[in-house]
């Protein structure tokens, strides 16, 4: 999607090890977007788009 005169791109990066079965523990991450958002103003934050990129790290990319 085009970036927009007020778009803003927010990147985070988020690691968990996976086990045989395919199971991981509990994981929970948060960006804070506070400096993005009013009650007061009535301005909010709309998201146009996630990505996720999936990869092993012991294999090469």
């Amino acid at each position: 999607m085009a970036k927009g005169a007020n778009d803003v791109i927010l990147r985070d990066r988020l690691q968990f090890d996976i086990d045989a079965n395919g199971d991981t523990a509990l994981v929970y991450g948060r960006v804070d977007m506070s400096d993005y958002v009013s009650i007061v103003e009535n301005k909010g934050l709309a998201v146009k788009e996630i990505r996720f990129h999936l990869r092993a790290p012991t294999k090469p990319n």
